[in-house]
């Protein structure tokens, strides 16, 4: 029976225990496309219009967050349910007392995320979308953070991550295509050397006693002027020389441009401080630059520094970011 768009019927699928993955179909479509549906034309084309309007963080040209497309309809058509996310847009004035957003995971395909939109009229979604837009950007992106990181599970390179292993003492799944790698002191750069575009992640050690101005816990801004030492000391430029190793003053280097970056401070209880940041990088020297992440993590008396950037002159650069930045989040101390 094709599952028809009722309030109840969607939170009943949305709370329920998915079924086995191995049983369950495979959703259609890209990373981060996103379909909005519904019966009610208005609403569907509120929520579609918002969720078009967002904009990917960080990145050195515009790109919308997500690529959205809509279709009104009364019922879920096989087709449609099988989309790799699914925004389903209810009214209903009797059942729905107030606007709701209720997210699902692998509801009828795999991978997929599966958001419910529920609001008693068209009005009060209108009213209500501004406080709900930063919960639908958060439910997307989640889940398809959660689906790049099942599928490094499986799909990584076990050479780099044991080499991580081995330098660190820590897990980092590294996607498959990155297997170049060059290392120094403390520093690790893999890459997959593309022609034409570069994926990078660079994993780095620097301890606080051999640093001019140490500090006993992690400072964000002071991270950026860390962060830039070890890559101006380590990162091998395009003739595969170190810039410490080259000579005259023209010699380039990578550095941050701090007016484009934003912080993520993280902590719990008695784990250590981790900090993410996210921004635009730049090669002093040359016109190269680009996108980039970073976690940084204190562990004892030294900190561990995890970037990931990316250089596509002329591409678009979200999903190669996101894809990177969910390796990032498979970090893991082996202790």
């Amino acid at each position: 029976m094709t599952p028809r768009l009722s309030a109840i019927g969607l939170l009943i699928m949305l709370v329920m225990v998915a079924c086995d993955k191995n049983e369950q179909p495979t959703s259609g479509g890209r990373a981060y496309e996103v379909l909005v549906t519904g019966s009610d034309y208005q609403a569907v084309g509120a929520v579609m219009v918002l969720l078009r309007s967002i904009q990917a963080e960080a990145l050195p040209q515009r790109e919308a967050a997500f690529d959205v497309s809509s279709i009104v309809a009364d019922e879920l058509s096989q087709g449609t349910r099988y989309s790799r996310n699914l925004v389903i847009v209810t009214t209903d004035s009797v059942m729905l007392p107030q606007t709701r957003v209720v997210a699902g995971s692998d509801v009828f395909a795999h991978p997929q995320t599966v958001v419910s939109v529920m609001a008693p009229s068209y009005g009060r979604l209108m009213a209500d979308l501004p406080r709900l837009r930063q919960q639908l950007i958060d439910e997307l992106t989640r889940g398809e953070m959660n689906h790049a990181i099942k599928n490094l599970r499986q799909h990584h390179d076990d050479r780099a991550s044991q080499l991580v292993d081995s330098l660190f003492g820590c897990r980092l799944w590294v996607p498959e295509d990155l297997r170049k790698a060059a290392m120094g002191q403390d520093f690790l750069w893999m890459t997959d050397n593309g022609a034409t575009s570069m994926q990078s992640i660079c994993v780095y050690r620097v301890a606080f006693d051999s640093l001019l101005t140490p500090r006993p816990t992690l400072d964000a801004r002071w991270m950026l002027d860390v962060h830039d030492s070890v890559m101006k000391r380590n990162l091998p430029t395009e003739s595969g020389d170190s810039p410490s190793s080259l000579q005259g003053e023209e010699r380039p280097y990578m550095e941050l441009v701090r007016q484009t970056v934003t912080f993520r401070h993280q902590s719990g209880g008695a784990s250590p401080a981790i900090v993410g940041g996210r921004g635009l990088w730049q090669m002093v020297g040359t016109e190269m630059g680009g996108p980039f992440v970073s976690l940084w993590r204190q562990v004892g008396d030294s900190v561990l520094g995890v970037t990931a950037f990316v250089y596509a002159p002329g591409k678009s650069k979200r999903n190669l970011m996101r894809r990177l930045e969910a390796s990032l989040y498979t970090l893991k101390l082996d202790n």
